[in-house]
């Protein structure tokens, strides 16, 4: 997992996005129990792994594994449950996945693929 990589290519890509961090600075927001201080902001973090189906054919134990980085999104709203702002969020979200999906960096075999979004 090429996070910097990620995080290039979101700034290049994504221009609307006024932070680009990683997990320990998400974690370090979470932590103080605090919001980012400009929006809209992303964080690249690790999402874990998949296996994929297992072989131990001729005594060797061979598991294809799917890494997973997810792109964590914060939108400030200034309206009561962000009403109005669904239009904005889905052309970030777009924007991102555009940039992300079918694009691989240099340091790293394949490319990514969008596996799944949540809105919370």
């Amino acid at each position: 997992m090429d996070f910097p990589a990620v995080q290039a290519r979101l700034a290049e890509k994504v221009p609307a996005l006024r932070v680009i961090e990683d997990a320990l600075s998400l974690a370090a927001l979470v932590r103080a129990g605090t919001l980012p201080q400009q929006s809209p902001a992303a964080y690249v973090i690790p999402g874990g792994m998949v296996g994929g189906e297992a072989n131990a054919a001729s005594g060797a134990y061979v598991q294809n594994l799917r890494e997973i980085t997810s792109v964590v999104l914060s939108v400030l709203t200034h309206s009561a449950a962000g009403r109005g702002q669904s239009a904005g969020v889905d052309g970030l979200l777009r924007d991102i996945l555009a940039a992300i999906c079918g694009w691989g960096p240099a340091s790293a075999p394949g490319v990514y693929e969008l596996v799944r979004t949540t809105l919370d």
